[in-house]
């Protein structure tokens, strides 16, 4: 036979020392106590909750329209230390109502068993747990996280309030273990008697904002790595001009040929820049750059040029210098070396070699041939060959030799391609 329930009046209810609401006229209502009056407010806030709870439970409790109420309904509580769901407290059952109503994810944890009752959003936070989790023990449930959980509900029936802002709980759902994080609040369920009769937790799911505001973060390092990168490349760029200018004026014999010069080798620098914000990685191609060098004196594939060898990728630290080197050479080869004349040729070979350590180096030989003749070396050094026999060992830890021999000029460089060179543990400047 269907349980009836019935509206009940302030006069026909009392309190009991449990805090159970029981109809006058009962065995252990027969007059209006003392705690009823004690517990006056909280008696008007059951009341608004429409049909009282003192009498049997209707079959349709709880009256919510949320998929877990039908849920709640259809579990057997009986195989539970809750019992029936007629043998739930009121204060219990009055809780239940609230949070099936409520939109964020909650859940109560009842006793000190801390079984499990929960709304529609914490169903979807169990994922694969649902609907095994409903009236089982929250340490059984999420056993993961229970060395976080179980000081926050010592706390709690201690009497305290507990909230955690965005904290990291590796909650395994379908056999995987996710991170998640939440913010949450812990707040003790309060009896008739002053007690703690479970906890009632409140969870927002912030695994998204967390996450997003990390690749923030980290978006923002990187973007401070590139603007001190950049910083610092703007500098290292400055002293080579300072040093290209410094050095065109000293070994120019007129303002003409100056002009000229540093032009070209402004020209170069730049070309090297070029290329590297064309890569992620901010390395180039050696034959790229080498072939950019000789196309922009009009240099291109024929028989007077061969060029051989293996793609090697420069750091940016060598591009600068290895590209100023080029362009000397390309430059002196076009006044007064292989492109000069109809009988010169020039060969240009490069490979990798293993160097002490293990450090890969790169061997690279540029020979003319062909030419007339050649004079004996310059006494005096000029940017071309300072540049070669001095900033490269200085600069790249490497060595270079530039000759002058009978047909042509012949440079040979060696240096290590993964060296991090000086000029990232120290401010230099090509040696004056």
């Amino acid at each position: 036979m269907r349980a009836k329930s019935r509206l009940v009046s302030r006069s026909d209810i009392c309190w009991t020392g449990n805090g159970e609401l029981l109809a006058r006229g009962s065995a252990r209502s027969s007059k209006k106590s003392a705690p009823f009056r004690r517990h006056d407010a909280l008696y008007r806030a059951y009341a608004q909750m429409g049909q009282v709870m003192a009498t049997a439970v209707n079959e349709n409790w709880p009256f919510s329209r949320a998929d877990m109420a039908r849920t709640i309904r259809e579990r057997n509580w009986s195989d539970t230390s809750l019992g029936p769901v007629n043998e739930w407290p009121v204060l219990l059952r009055s809780t239940v109502e609230m949070l099936l109503s409520h939109g964020f994810p909650m859940i109560i944890l009842w006793g000190r068993d801390l079984l499990q009752i929960y709304n529609d959003g914490y169903a979807d936070l169990m994922a694969d747990k649902h609907p095994f989790g409903l009236g089982i023990s929250n340490q059984l449930c999420w056993p993961e996280v229970w060395h976080i959980n179980e000081p926050i509900y010592a706390r709690v029936f201690a009497g305290e309030t507990i909230t955690v802002e965005n904290g990291y709980y590796p909650l395994v759902r379908h056999g995987v273990q996710n991170d998640v994080w939440l913010s949450l609040t812990y707040s003790p369920i309060i009896d008739m008697d002053g007690g703690v009769a479970g906890v009632l937790v409140t969870i927002v799911e912030t695994t998204q904002r967390v996450l997003a505001e990390a690749a923030l973060e980290e978006r923002g390092k990187q973007l401070n790595m590139v603007v001190a990168d950049l910083q610092h490349r703007v500098r290292n760029i400055l002293t080579v001009v300072r040093s290209i200018f410094s050095r065109s004026v000293e070994t120019g014999t007129d303002l003409e040929e100056v002009a000229d010069h540093f032009r070209g080798r402004l020209d170069a620098l730049a070309r090297v820049q070029v290329i590297v914000t064309q890569s992620a990685a901010g390395t180039a191609d050696l034959e790229n750059l080498l072939r950019d060098e000789l196309i922009s004196v009009g240099v291109q594939e024929g028989p007077d040029l061969e060029i051989s060898g293996p793609d090697v990728q420069l750091p940016l630290q060598m591009l600068e210098t290895i590209g100023l080197a080029i362009h000397e050479l390309t430059t002196n080869a076009v006044k007064y070396g292989a492109f000069k004349v109809d009988t010169g040729k020039l060969t240009v070979t490069w490979h990798i070699e293993p160097g002490e350590g293990g450090v890969s180096m790169l061997s690279f030989l540029w020979r003319e041939e062909g030419v007339p003749a050649i004079g004996l070396a310059p006494r005096h050094g000029g940017f071309g060959r300072e540049l070669i026999e001095e900033a490269i060992p200085y600069r790249l830890g490497g060595s270079a030799r530039l000759e002058f021999l009978p047909g042509g000029i012949q440079c040979s460089i060696k240096a290590p391609v993964s060296y991090e060179n000086r000029e990232m543990q120290r401010s230099s400047e090509y040696r004056a």
